[in-house]
């Protein structure tokens, strides 16, 4: 497996720890060059998709899993397999030899063991890029990284960028102006659409309203954050629930078998297991 990059410090240092960016700081010839690149887009692209490793939640956007070119959010509650979702999508994305997948770890839930077991290990070395985000500012800096990754994949094309998670860092800041939050969303649309990539972005649920006899709950990081994502799928602990798709225009659910790694990603075990994850590096210059 490739070993875990740093962030350059001017990409890290152009946003303060509040998530407002920080004109003092150096910015460094690449990073203009990233920002230079998101002046145009390019035309339409075929509709390519990407597996989620489970066929029941594959059936749910047509058969093939979620769309390259926009963003798809994961949302849910704590165990309900989020993590191991998006570690297997990245095992799909790069099966085939020639792609290469980008996950972005903010929790500390992804270990390379956790790879291995989950079937990693039959892939091609190098295919998959891995980052430990520490703090909101990396977070809002990371994109620029991933750019620069996605234009220069040492092995294949970049298919997938999987965000685990984008809520933690966000929830950290209370005061992160809605701007700050949209500008993060509108970057990964970029992203995602110029270069063809299929975005998951990993979210929390937190509590929405009340209905007669029941909580009801949404997506973590407010009502702004419902109208960014073009698709998003709810699962919870043998289930799943598309709640917004054009590619399935009428809400549909499926029931998904819990598997052995859903089962230890509940368990005490795993969380302490979590706690101390097997990185290589950081984010952190």
């Amino acid at each position: 497996m490739t070993d875990l990059y740093h962030i350059p410090g001017a990409w890290s240092l152009i946003y303060r720890e509040d998530g407002k960016p920080d004109i003092r700081r150096h910015v460094s010839e690449q990073q203009q060059h990233a920002s230079e690149t998101d002046s145009t887009l390019p035309p339409s692209h075929p509709l390519r998709q990407v597996s989620l490793g489970t066929p029941e939640l594959n059936t749910l956007l047509g058969g093939a899993g979620i769309p390259c070119g926009s963003l798809t959010e994961l949302w849910g509650h704590a165990g309900a397999g989020k993590t191991r979702i998006g570690i297997q999508a990245c095992i799909e994305a790069v099966r085939d030899g020639q792609s290469a997948a980008v996950y972005i770890d903010t929790e500390g839930g992804f270990s390379w063991e956790r790879w291995q077991q989950w079937g990693g290990g039959h892939t091609p070395p190098d295919a998959l890029h891995v980052y430990r985000v520490w703090s909101l500012a990396e977070l809002l800096a990371a994109r620029y990284v991933v750019e620069e990754v996605v234009m220069a994949a040492r092995t294949g094309t970049v298919r997938l960028v999987v965000l685990d998670s984008v809520a933690f860092p966000f929830r950290a800041h209370a005061a992160v102006s809605p701007r700050t939050l949209l500008t993060f969303a509108a970057q990964w649309q970029r992203l995602a659409y110029t270069h063809n990539v299929a975005v998951l972005m990993v979210n929390h649920s937190t509590i929405g309203g009340e209905h007669p006899g029941r909580l009801r709950y949404t997506p973590a990081l407010g009502p702004l954050w419902q109208h960014v994502c073009a698709h998003r799928i709810y699962v919870a602990p043998g289930y799943a629930r598309v709640t917004q798709s054009a590619l399935c225009p009428e809400p549909d659910a499926a029931p998904m078998r819990p598997t052995q790694a859903s089962l230890d990603e509940r368990s005490p075990a795993h969380h302490a297991a979590a706690a101390t994850p097997s990185f290589r590096g950081s984010l952190a210059a």
